[in-house]
């Protein structure tokens, strides 16, 4: 979608916006506010109510930045150039083709059809990693997790796989013009084995380098997950060094080097 599009998706979803110095901020607690468009750079500033506190963004010059973010990015060229049998890890092809076989993928416009879908595979989710929601959280009668995904849906694609009819996994996309972020990624434990996932990036990708004019596609940040990190640097993202900068009071003060250390990184 459009940098416009992405903005009133965010706006319809009743997220605290602002625009100030022809940049949109997006606001996360009082007095405290990010660019709405995730990650792109920017030398402008928030208004000062909506900063009081400060802001974070991202910078262009590692001079300006109190410290860098570390996720896997996939560059434009690599996009320009990403397919199948270009990938260098053979087990990573069979599962692709695997998972291309054993389910259907799609961009899915109508999430309300599909209720029971989300619900299962986040309860699947739940109890699989053991952390966030207990799984009852996501049962039909609780509307709090539900009106989440209808909210986030206003600016998110949701991109989702399909095992003989049944949803096995999905993958939420924030499609920013130049800019992607993979944001959620859940699947259904039972139906793992099917590989949804790497059907879906598969499918991702592709797009992606169809639309063409992507100078980045985001995917999470490294992890104490080894498996997790291979898994990414399999499709071929890479770990790249994002310089950012934290101001306070309405950008009169920067974010000290010396104690970045103490506190960003926790």
């Amino acid at each position: 979608m459009t940098k416009e599009e992405y903005i009133e998706g965010k706006k319809k979803a009743g997220l605290d916006l602002h625009l100030h110095q022809g940049v949109w901020w997006e606001k996360t607690k009082f007095g405290y506010c990010k660019p709405a468009l995730n990650y792109h750079s920017t030398d402008k500033r928030p208004s000062f109510l909506n900063s009081l506190v400060g802001y974070n963004i991202r910078v262009d010059n590692p001079k300006k930045s109190v410290g860098t973010w570390s996720p896997f990015v996939m560059d434009e060229e690599t996009l320009k150039n990403w397919s199948l049998e270009t990938l260098k890890s053979g087990n990573r092809k069979r599962r692709i083709k695997k998972g291309l076989k054993n389910n259907e993928v799609k961009k899915i416009e109508n999430i309300q059809e599909y209720k029971a879908d989300f619900a299962r595979i986040l309860k699947s989710t739940a109890i699989r990693n053991g952390h966030g929601h207990d799984p009852e959280f996501y049962n039909l009668d609780n509307t709090v997790w539900w009106e989440n995904i209808l909210k986030v849906a206003n600016y998110t694609e949701f991109w989702c796989s399909f095992h003989e009819g049944q949803m096995s996994a999905y993958i939420c996309l924030h499609v920013m013009e130049n800019i992607v972020i993979y944001d959620g990624v859940k699947s259904d434990t039972d139906l793992l084995h099917t590989c949804p996932v790497d059907a879906i990036n598969h499918a991702i990708l592709l797009y992606l380098k169809n639309l063409g004019n992507i100078d980045e596609v985001w995917y999470g940040g490294k992890s104490n997950r080894e498996s997790l990190d291979s898994f990414k640097e399999s499709y071929g993202f890479k770990v790249v060094q994002i310089p950012y900068s934290i101001r306070f009071f309405g950008g009169l003060f920067t974010f000290p080097k010396f104690i970045r250390r103490n506190v960003i990184d926790k």
